[in-house]
């Protein structure tokens, strides 16, 4: 893959879902983590487009996929999340397919596993563990590095009132604390989109409040953390 393929949509009641497609094989779908778009996997595609048709959608709510007001104030939980990527791969073609989640991507595999066993061959989860198995190692250190988290988790509207002042200054934050000061930008040269769109859509100040909103309760993950380990 030299170039970003194109950017393709899927029109369902709730959602309009941004997506882009390539390759050829069994179909894999590939979910970006926070704060990213479905451009985060570039890099990677060509080393998986020779055995699998990758389907690479903008999470819902995020870069250009759209959650709809109708869907109510649980648009952005990942249940939700994951019931509109099962219709959106339905739409597609695809009733059943492997599962590659990164980070936030990889909480919304988490979920689409538990809700929709049957749609599911494979899964893999990167670069993240249950909540609640964080919560039980929280400690000083740890928590100091999750501003994000105790921000996100204040009742609305607060959170998305103070990042509306910038919300560029607040994901460039984030991007060049977690990568150590190095670039972030991984597109090759000529590559015209962004890894991290700019909030550009209304509601989706409201999507990073309750996509980080855990409000410090753990039982729904620990139950659903127990379910999958049996």
């Amino acid at each position: 893959m030299t170039e970003l393929p194109e950017t393709r949509y899927i029109e369902l009641p709730e959602a309009s879902i941004a997506y882009s497609i390539s390759g050829k094989g069994w179909p894999l779908l590939l979910l970006h983590g926070f704060p990213e778009t479905h451009v985060a996997w570039f890099q990677i595609a060509p080393f998986l487009e020779d055995r699998f048709m990758l389907i690479m959608p903008d999470l819902p709510g995020y870069g250009d996929s759209i959650v709809t007001a109708s869907g109510g104030d649980d648009r952005y939980t990942k249940r939700n999340m994951a019931r509109l990527l099962v219709a959106f791969m339905e739409k597609l073609g695809y009733r059943q397919f492997s599962l590659a989640g990164h980070d936030r991507g990889a909480r919304v595999a988490f979920r689409l596993c538990l809700d929709f066993p049957h749609h599911v061959q494979k899964v893999a989860m990167l670069d993240i563990i249950p909540t609640a198995d964080i919560a039980d190692r929280l400690n000083f250190k740890l928590a100091s590095s999750l501003g994000n988290w105790w921000l996100m988790g204040q009742p609305s509207p607060l959170p998305e009132t103070l990042l509306a002042a910038s919300h560029e200054f607040y994901l460039e934050h984030i991007l060049h604390s977690w990568s150590g000061g190095k670039a972030f930008l991984i597109l090759s040269p000529g590559a015209n989109t962004p890894v991290v769109l700019g909030i550009r859509h209304q509601g989706v100040l409201f999507l990073l409040n309750t996509a980080w909103a855990i409000r410090l309760t753990w039982k729904m993950n620990s139950k659903a953390g127990r379910k999958a380990r049996k």
